[in-house]
């Protein structure tokens, strides 16, 4: 009892300092905020004793599996379920068993092809309208999967797209949440604009993310302000803006959302970090939520892992929950009347919870960095003789420097005793000095990293050449190069950002007016020398070599490799690459020949799910961010297994031996 209350502490104090914007609150008014599709009241208000007990959705009905990287959702008055694969680049149609339809769309470039959807929304008229992430566009189809049109394109003008994300239509307005922008596009049906809103930054009326659009039928606009966990509302003009909402784990607040949707007055936020969906009113208030965290494995029937999208039907019978991290979607219907769903009993995304690494590592000698995405927090282990033990932890949610809202981009060097960690959601670099125990000794230790400098591209951006024309650069990735230079991939807007070692800018490519080189960048690495630089390129599903100025010098593809997740280099210039969807680990030499592979989908030994970042260790050995399973493996570099790390349920299998040592091929 003492360990629980210890924890509900932690996080009420965690969330009690977390850091918010003041913004103004909405003055009260008579109108419920319900959407463009509830139904006007015919009677009067009910009493009390005849109102009949709600039947609130939540109830778990049933389950879609085998999608990839389901990440929006959308539902038409058919009740026909459209879902947004990235992975598959289409759009997936279900009756409302979940039985397949048809599917909408295919990878590509061209008319009628999609690169990584991200968003869905159908229109009274039947049409499909999405939005293609990697192409930055929205394109349009009609309900028998017929292309009709496009508009967009890469761009900060007006009209122009940066990563598009969920959208949403409202009478003759089609509603965008231009994530790579930070702002929200109005267009008409046809595609032309009609204003935009927002612009990144803290405060009310300005974004920073923007990933999902509602509108009720007072042509309010709702949009999810991602990183800064809340929702913000403005008139139908793309006025008088008001917010609600912070991070955390209690009833009305947010833990990085993926998605919302309005229905009968009353907003479904996909609350992903804290796996639930809750119900809210228009002003913020919570009402009620649904899911249970699922802490074992591939857990589901009605338990969540990190939903990324919610719809419920226009008559409000059912809800379909998105899961990309699960590959799946989940149907929910109506609980019996007064009855609620079924909740978590433990506080969620806590920081004593089980490791959820992120997708990015840091590795140097003995010392291995990786982010922790629930928290916002950056873990340091130590190697042992080829197992990890985790000695401290760095930094905390929050927006001052030292601070992180999605810290993905690591680099460790401990030779200079230097983490330097990419804070994507604070547009920001932090430099921190390592303070270590001699080789030999282990112990926590809780003030490891010590803050010496923070480099804010926001107020970088309007002096520096190469950064003015563009939105401010988000540090998705970093790696050290030669002479202590930085090199730091914007995954968003697709640019290379090169730093000295005093942290100045030396070079920025490709020039803010070239069509991006990449699709979806997934990683980067540089070679032993420091000097040529791979990005790997899910869209592209190819690992391409560039040197520090950015000339492009040649490209690794190979049969069944579809979707790059992660690159290493080895001393030799071995190159490895994990493939997110396909689960496996390739290996190429120096002139770009496939001389191993292995790896299948599972979790016992050697086996993976959604594979990401990599790295060498000193003993030669290959780390894998086994994303998808909430650990890392150990690999020789012929693919025999050695060791796993992690979250304890997750590691478990693997310890058992419960597969082969070796996938390789």
């Amino acid at each position: 009892m003492i360990g629980f209350l210890t924890v509900s502490l932690m996080a009420l104090g965690q969330a009690a300092h977390s850091q918010t914007v003041p913004v103004s609150q909405p003055a009260a008014d008579d109108d419920d905020g319900a959407p463009t599709t509830a139904p006007a009241s015919t009677t009067g208000p009910e009493s009390a004793s005849t109102r009949p007990a709600e039947r609130r959705l939540g109830a778990y009905q049933s389950s879609i599996h085998g999608l990839l990287d389901p990440i929006a959702v959308a539902i038409d008055d058919k009740k026909r379920i459209y879902v947004a694969e990235a992975g598959r680049h289409q759009v997936a149609v279900f009756d409302q068993l979940g039985e397949p339809i048809q599917t909408i769309g295919r990878r590509g470039f061209g008319e009628g092809e999609l690169h990584g959807p991200a968003g869905v929304a159908v229109a009274p008229d039947g049409h499909v309208y999405i939005s293609d992430s990697g192409n930055h566009r929205i394109a349009v189809f009609d309900r028998s999967g017929r292309f009709v049109r496009q508009w967009g394109g890469y761009g900060t003008a007006p009209g122009r797209l940066i990563r598009p994300m969920g959208l949403t239509i409202a009478g003759e307005g089609v509603y965008v949440a231009d994530a790579g922008n930070d702002r929200v596009q109005v267009f008409d049906r046809q595609g032309a604009t009609v204003r935009c809103i927002g612009e990144w930054g803290l405060k009310a009326g300005q974004f920073r993310r923007p990933i999902g659009v509602a509108v009720d039928r007072a042509r309010r606009l709702y949009v999810l302000d991602r990183d800064n966990n809340r929702v913000q509302v403005f008139d139908g003009d793309g006025g008088k803006p008001h917010a609600w909402g912070e991070w955390g784990p209690y009833p009305g607040m947010l833990g990085a959302p993926r998605g919302i949707c309005l229905h009968e007055g009353r907003l479904y936020a996909a609350d992903t970090s804290n796996h639930r969906i809750q119900v809210l009113d228009p002003r913020g208030r919570a009402l009620y939520q649904w899911g249970i965290h699922a802490f074992m494995p591939r857990e589901g029937d009605g338990k969540l892992h990190f939903p990324s999208a919610v719809a419920v039907a226009p008559d409000g019978a059912f809800a379909v929950v998105c899961e990309g991290f699960e590959n799946r979607c989940q149907i929910f219907g109506r609980m019996p009347p007064g009855e609620m769903p079924p909740t978590s009993p433990f506080v969620q995304n806590d920081p004593s919870g089980q490791s959820h690494f992120g997708v990015s590592v840091g590795l140097s000698r003995r010392l291995v960095a990786l982010s922790e995405e629930e928290i916002d927090q950056v873990s340091i282990h130590n190697l042992v003789d080829g197992a990890a033990v985790r000695i401290s932890m760095v930094g905390q949610h929050g927006v001052r420097p030292g601070q992180f809202i999605r810290p993905t981009g690591l680099d460790l060097d401990a030779d200079r005793s230097m983490l330097v960690v990419g804070d994507a959601g604070n547009r920001r670099l932090h430099v921190f000095r390592l303070k270590q125990d001699p080789p030999g000794s282990l112990r926590f230790i809780p003030q490891m990293a010590e803050l010496t400098r923070s480099l804010d591209f926001a107020a970088l951006r309007p002096t520096t050449p190469g950064l003015r024309d563009r939105p401010v650069i988000e540090p998705t990735f970093i790696r050290r190069g030669a002479n202590e230079t930085l090199i730091v991939l914007d995954a968003i807007q697709c640019v290379v950002v090169v730093l000295d070692k005093e942290l100045k800018v030396q070079q920025v490519w490709p020039m803010a007016e070239d069509q991006p080189p990449w699709v979806l960048p997934t990683d980067v690495a540089l070679d032993a020398a420091g000097k040529t630089v791979h990005v790997c390129d899910a869209g592209r599903g190819a690992v391409i070599a560039y040197t520090t100025e950015g000339r492009r010098q040649r490209e690794w593809k190979a049969d069944g490799l579809s979707s790059p997740g992660g690159v290493a280099v080895g001393s030799d210039g071995t190159l490895f690459v994990s493939d997110e969807f396909a689960n496996r680990i390739f290996k190429f030499d120096a002139q770009g020949k496939v001389i191993g592979a292995w790896g299948t989908q599972g979790l016992g030994a050697g086996q993976l799910h959604r594979p990401r970042g990599l790295a060498m260790t000193d003993a030669g050995d290959l780390l894998v961010v086994d994303h998808g399973n909430h650990r890392c493996q150990l690999f020789s570099v012929d693919g025999k297994y050695r060791n796993v790390f992690g979250a304890t349920f997750f590691v478990r299998p693997a310890l058992r031996g419960e597969s082969e040592g070796s996938n390789e091929e």
